[in-house]
């Protein structure tokens, strides 16, 4: 499905290629300092156009690489949590095994280990 809408693409941007040289087939001057260069307007506007999704293209790049970024940090921060979470969870189960066996000293050490602590 990719491969047929890039194929789409392509020859619609080859077809707008083709109408801006059919078009527009006027002679352009460009002068820059110390060079002039002749060539037909249908050629520099395909030139301006294509340097424009380039600059595009590349505030966009740089627009998701930040993101990306963003994102595995927050993934990391996110994971350091649980971890935190966790090691709480395990010490106020901790904790509780503690204050169970201080209040029945009943309770032999095997009952402590397989959780078998009265409610």
């Amino acid at each position: 499905m990719f491969k047929l809408i890039s194929l789409i693409f392509t020859f619609a941007f080859l077809l707008f290629g083709l109408l801006l040289g059919v078009l527009n087939p006027n002679s352009v001057k460009l002068d820059v300092y110390l060079l002039s260069f002749d060539f037909p307007l249908g050629l520099a506007l395909a030139i301006v156009m294509v340097i424009g999704m380039l600059v595009g293209a590349l505030l966009i790049k740089m627009q998701v690489t930040q993101l990306r970024w963003r994102l595995k940090k927050q993934t990391r921060l996110n994971q350091k949590q649980a971890d935190e979470l966790v090691q709480t969870k395990k010490d106020l189960a901790e904790s509780k095994r503690s204050a169970q066996t201080v209040l029945n000293p009943g309770l032999n050490r095997q009952d402590i280990l397989e959780n078998k602590l009265p409610n």
